[in-house]
């Protein structure tokens, strides 16, 4: 009986990574995020993002300047926030947390209010996280 449970953990642990790949061409579509200075001031926006498994680096935006960055999402896709700073402080964003913003290209236009979220022909924007 416990080697049967200790089976059917070990299937609940690898099914998400089997979900994910099949015949080695990937199940669930590449995901992506967007991120644009649009600071007020013409200032340059530093930006570093990371999650709990993956740190994406520091990067500099000069104003109106994107950096983007790809990923294969799964069910152990971690969330990944991110620190932005223009000199007057850090501020803190969760730029995706699978499942919760629902798009297949995050595209945020970065603000001193707020991160904005486009999405068609609508833009949601979003107070830092404290």
């Amino acid at each position: 009986m416990r080697e049967q449970q200790h089976g059917v953990l070990v299937l609940l642990l690898l099914l998400p990574n089997i979900v994910v790949t099949i015949e080695g061409k990937h199940v669930i579509p590449k995901k992506g995020v967007v991120v644009t200075n649009e600071v007020e001031g013409e200032r340059e926006l530093t930006i570093h993002c990371k999650s709990r498994v993956d740190d994406l680096g520091l990067h500099e935006l000069k104003p109106r300047q994107s950096y983007a960055w790809t990923f294969y999402p799964s069910f152990w896709t971690f969330p990944l926030y991110c620190t932005m700073d223009w000199g007057e402080g850090a501020r803190y964003f969760d730029m995706y947390i699978y499942r919760k913003k629902g798009c297949d290209i995050c595209r945020y236009f970065i603000r001193k209010r707020g991160p904005c979220l486009a999405n068609k022909n609508t833009e949601t924007c979003y107070d830092w996280i404290e």
